[in-house]
């Protein structure tokens, strides 16, 4: 069980109507979906080959079912509360980037061997996808201000726009592929506000448009990287222009 998890139970559980929640949460059908769900998992680890593995899988998800009982009987936040929990959390990912990039300039590119390797703490995809999370919630927070949210354009827009640089920095795959479906799938949302319909069309075309050219700009990009020709000794040139003789040195036929 992790700390954060650790401390929401224990807030949870010194409630003293903690007997009027666990009841409430029993006739909850989507509490009793998820325990079910977890119940079958849990039974089809008994045909495993590997039970250290299953022994892990079990101690690491059990503190997941604790989620459903704490969520669906505590009172749920305020607009408030929500919007003050989203600005803490892209503090603590900014401030995480800041840390990475004083890891890379500490350690230097040459050390760590590629950029991934500056998420200490945690893999550079988990990162990626934080990452992501704090640009979406940026993004929201911007075009739907609240009245306590005075100040949050002057700083969240910088926010977006450093966070998606450092994403290049990272040069995270999953995060480029995350942030562009959920940029595609805002900006879809958005454009459905436009109530004039000829803007409104005009937005979707330019939209699909643009992502279409992206995507396929992203694929010839990522197969021209991935994918390679491993030439054979037949097909390399045997001789230079002068005539000379090239000597080829080859390990198994290839480069």
């Amino acid at each position: 069980m992790t700390i954060g998890l650790g401390v929401i139970f224990l807030n949870w559980a010194v409630d003293p109507k903690i007997l009027i929640k666990l009841r409430s949460a029993f006739t909850n059908k989507v509490v009793l979906s998820f325990l079910g769900i977890m119940l079958l998992h849990f039974i089809g680890l008994l045909w495993t080959e590997n039970f250290g593995y299953a022994a892990k899988d079990i101690r690491i998800k059990i503190p997941l079912l604790l989620l459903p009982l704490i969520f669906s009987t505590t009172k749920p936040l305020s607009t408030e509360q929500w919007r003050f929990v989203f600005k803490f959390f892209i503090v603590i990912v900014l401030l995480a980037t800041f840390r990475s990039m004083f890891v890379l300039y500490e350690e230097g590119l040459f050390k760590l061997g590629t950029t991934r390797k500056i998420a200490k703490v945690i893999s550079h995809i988990r990162f990626a996808l934080y990452i992501c999370i704090v640009i979406f919630v940026s993004i929201y927070m911007l075009v739907f201000r609240h009245k306590g949210d005075k100040y949050f354009i002057y700083w969240g827009i910088p926010v977006v726009i450093w966070l998606i640089v450092f994403l290049f920095i990272l040069k995270s795959l999953t995060g480029f592929v995350v942030l562009g479906t959920g940029m595609f799938i805002m900006a879809l949302y958005y454009v459905s506000l436009i109530r004039h319909y000829v803007f409104r069309f005009i937005s979707y075309m330019f939209i699909l448009g643009f992502f279409m050219i992206a995507a396929s700009f992203f694929i010839k990009s990522y197969a021209k990287f991935s994918y390679r020709v491993k030439p054979t000794s037949d097909m390399l040139l045997k001789y230079t222009e002068s005539g000379n003789k090239y000597i080829h040195k080859l390990k198994k036929e290839y480069y």
